[in-house]
């Protein structure tokens, strides 16, 4: 017997301030789009090995591979300057708690890079 599913928790704004974040959206999309990982995953030309570590936020994902997920999802990666940021998401109607993560001051790429712990960085 096949699992069902589950419904979605799609993001309330377009900002991802980092890679769990990140994972949260493409797993967001897929189930969306009612695939199960392993169709995902050929739709996208990837391993469900590497779709599964980009939704888990682990470690060991290429950008290229990002990229073909992203392609394939229907998805695009939009990089803005900081400073434009609030007006950005204003004008795509995002939520206004959604600038604060854009404003704080630069924090250390590393810690976003760290694997994920299942169940503890992904809500």
């Amino acid at each position: 017997m096949s699992r069902g599913l589950s419904k979605p928790a799609l993001p309330s704004s377009p900002l991802v301030p980092d890679v769990g974040a990140l994972g949260h959206v493409v797993r967001a999309a897929r189930l969306t789009a009612r695939l199960r990982i392993d169709d995902a995953a050929a739709l996208c030309g990837v391993s469900v090995t590497v779709l599964s570590r980009l939704e888990n936020a682990a470690s060991s994902v290429t950008t290229r591979n990002l990229f073909k997920v992203l392609d394939g999802l229907g998805l695009s990666l939009l990089a803005l300057d900081k400073a434009a940021m609030p007006r950005t998401l204003e004008t795509l109607g995002g939520p206004a708690q959604s600038v604060e993560p854009a404003l704080r001051p630069a924090q250390s790429v590393e810690p976003a890079l760290r694997p994920a712990r299942r169940g503890k960085d992904l809500p």
